[in-house]
């Protein structure tokens, strides 16, 4: 049912049609009271029907609001454009507060009522709360600023690149200053148009490999700037999907300072510290007694001592623990001759600050081999500590969502054995862990064959390319007692490994919703076109009998059987347009007049327009509605489309129309003959009507299929 032919909210059909509607539905009269709300609407709106109805629609306790929280005008309410257009709105955003404080953002569409002159009588309004939908917005748009200030005040520089072609999507402010270009001057380019760049990606194959192997790296990278100075770098690539499309990132860290002073400091080991030349690490050396010779520099950077400070001394000097250094003492006594030794214990900086070392010893002997002392080298692995821990954390809080989250997962292996399942699994599946970890396979969870092939399809191709596998589909999952539920699956392979994550959703509630919401679709337009028949029995008639030979025709085209109940909805509501016509023309016998044809020849786009232009079927129902009085060679109406711009759908419509018309009698004529609709339909075809569909309808006249001559 439709908002023009709501007459009264206590309207029988309006009433059941609205309270099995899942959308939130309000009834607003011409003086702007609302007078009904279904139950979705009071879920939507949070309240009581006693706390909607009786108030106005801009009854100030709304506390309506646009979106950011500015005052809504009043002339831009859905009611107040509805009332003064008359025509109906859609997609109008605003914010409402509930009395608990809460606000919500809404959606309306609405179109206007109209009693038995025509005059304004109130309107539909459908509510959509979309809180959640602008919250995400509001947070991406968050997202995206944070993002945006990062990439611009970031010390290192970065490029986007577009992976498919190789362009330049954006660059940052450093980078910009670093090479001397402008954006203008970068973005737009591809990487290997820039000169500076030849070094990295010399032409698109180049980059290609780039592409499919999504990281490079150079450590020490030359590059020139555009004025021809030379600048050294350390350049890194990776690639990523934003959106759904691959980019590529590249960050560029300006080391010529670093690398000039890498520079000096080698010649200066070179000079004076041969030993030292290429040690990074820091190196204390020791005689036997361990008292402290000799450092090296980057022992310094790391504990603060310059050698004149601790020369001479112990080197429990430099320790935090006297135990761990006795204990030290004895593994270097027991260690020696071995190369391999290693030992972690806790040293001390000259600022306090305590660390963990992992230090390698090295020893020094005389030329007959006698040990005479040693070399410490020390390496801070504080953030080897805090990797390993923060793995640990990683590893444990995996742990908890696999075992914790609401969903059902499982690790699958590459010869389809399941490794690892949760609770979850458990409860779908019926079967515990110890059944199928290390047991079961996948395969034995699959109940159609169909389903089995082609997910065997999947598996083998997701471990060659993952990309070429779909990671979401559904099948039918059997348990352990035999009993098959529809699920929804996700699943990609653990990067690095030829393991699969899988994630399962039971959707068998939601595929019965989905089959009683078909169901209510079909009772919906029937129940409409009964209305319509209250005022004209001959067009519900007429309707009932195009709806089945349309779904007929359909299916013997050979078209899904989804898409034969779209045909038969928009059979059900093809001159849902003729409510507009009065009755006394649909029912006048005789020739009609001019205007009066005019008025018959409206209904489709009434039936569009003003009806169904604003409905959401899952079939194009109005689309059938519009357009079932086109024709091939455009000779029809009421757009004068023309081949291929008629859909299959009003193909089959449009001919069927014509069949069931001719073969009834109307109030101004008698039925056709067989004969004559044949010989119509016939010399219509492939010029009016489509050469398959008029082929079947022959075919199913002259089998009996249509009955000629019915009153």
């Amino acid at each position: 049912m439709t908002p023009q032919e709501c007459s009264e909210p206590e309207d029988v059909s309006f009433a059941k049609l609205a309270e099995t509607s899942p959308a939130a539905i309000t009834r607003v009269d011409k003086d702007g009271h609302i007078v009904y709300a279904n139950e979705k609407a009071k879920e939507v709106l949070g309240l009581e029907e006693s706390e909607i109805t009786d108030r106005t629609y801009d009854d100030v306790s709304w506390k309506i609001t646009d979106l950011e929280g500015e005052e809504f005008p009043q002339g831009k309410l859905p009611f107040q454009t509805v009332k003064n257009t008359e025509e109906p709105v859609s997609n109008v955003k605003h914010a409402i507060e509930l009395p608990n404080k809460q606000r919500k953002f809404l959606s309306v569409n609405a179109s206007p009522l109209f009693d038995d002159d025509g005059n304004f009588d109130g309107m539909v309004a459908f509510i959509e709360d979309i809180t959640k939908r602008e919250q995400i917005k509001e947070n991406l748009t968050t997202s995206e600023q944070r993002y945006r200030r990062l990439f611009e005040t970031a010390q290192d520089g970065m490029l986007i690149l577009e992976a498919d072609s190789g362009k330049i999507m954006d660059a940052n402010p450093y980078i910009r200053n670093l090479l001397g270009f402008s954006k203008q001057e970068l973005v737009g380019k591809q990487l290997w148009e820039i000169g500076t760049f030849k070094d990295v990606v010399e032409n698109r194959d180049k980059f290609q490999k780039l592409v499919k192997e999504g990281y490079i790296r150079y450590e020490h990278l030359p590059l020139k700037t555009k004025d021809g100075k030379e600048a050294l770098v350390e350049f890194v690539s990776n690639s990523y999907m934003v959106n759904g499309q691959k980019v590529i990132q590249c960050n560029i860290r300006d080391i010529t300072e670093r690398r000039k002073a890498e520079r000096k400091l080698k010649e200066s080991e070179r000079k004076y510290r041969s030993l030292f030349k290429s040690i990074r690490d820091a190196l204390l050396v020791a005689d036997m007694d361990r008292n402290i010779i000799d450092c090296n520099p980057a022992f310094t950077e790391l504990f603060g001592y310059e050698l004149e400070e601790i020369e001479g001394k112990k080197t429990e000097y430099v320790y935090h623990d006297s135990e761990e250094y006795e204990q030290m003492g004895e593994e270097i006594e027991e260690s020696i001759g071995d190369p391999n030794f290693f030992y972690t214990v806790h040293y001390e900086k000259k600022n306090g600050e305590i660390f963990p070392g992992e230090t390698n010893v090295f020893y020094l002997r005389e030329d007959g081999g006698e040990v005479i002392g040693f070399i410490g080298l020390i390496r801070d692995i504080t953030e080897k500590h805090k990797r390993q821990e923060e793995l640990e954390q990683s590893e444990k809080r995996y742990r908890t969502l696999f075992e914790t989250t609401g969903t059902t997962m499982l690790i699958i292996e590459e010869d389809t054995t399941i490794s690892l399942i949760n609770k979850e699994v458990e409860k779908l599946s019926g079967y515990s862990k110890d059944e199928v970890e290390g047991k079961m396979s996948w395969t034995e969870l699959v109940a159609e064959e169909d389903d089995l092939q082609k997910m065997k399809k999947y598996h083998t191709l997701r471990r060659k390319d993952p990309a070429s596998a779909p990671t979401q589909y559904e099948f039918k999952l059997l348990d352990k007692d035999g009993n098959e539920k529809d699920v929804f699956m996700t699943i990609d392979v653990i990067p690095d490994t030829k393991k699969s994550v899988a994630s399962i959703i039971d959707i068998t509630e939601k595929k019965n919703y989905e089959q009683k919401l078909r169901q209510s679709f079909i009772e919906l337009a029937e129940t409409t076109s009964r209305v319509l028949g209250v005022r004209d029995p001959y067009t519900q008639e007429h309707e009932q009998r195009v709806a089945e030979l349309a779904q007929e025709v359909g299916r013997r085209i050979g078209v899904e059987e989804e898409e034969q109940l779209g045909l038969y909805l928009g059979g059900i509501l093809h001159d849902i347009g003729k409510v507009a016509v009065p009755t006394t023309i649909l029912t006048k016998p005789g020739k009609l007049k001019e205007v009066e044809w005019k008025m018959i020849k409206s209904h489709p786009k009434v039936g569009y327009n003003k009806i169904l232009k604003d409905t959401h079927f899952p079939w194009p129902v109005a689309e059938m509605t519009l357009h079932h009085h086109e024709r091939l060679d455009g000779s029809g109406y009421p757009d004068g489309l023309e081949g291929d711009q008629l859909s299959l759908e009003v193909r089959i419509l449009g001919a069927v129309d014509v069949v069931e018309a001719m073969s009834t009698r109307r109030p101004y004529r008698e039925a056709r003959s067989k004969e004559k609709t044949l010989n119509v339909i016939k010399q219509g075809r492939e010029d009016k009507f489509d050469p398959q569909v008029v082929d079947i309808l022959v075919e199913m006249i002259e089998e009996g299929e249509i009955e000629f001559g019915r009153n």
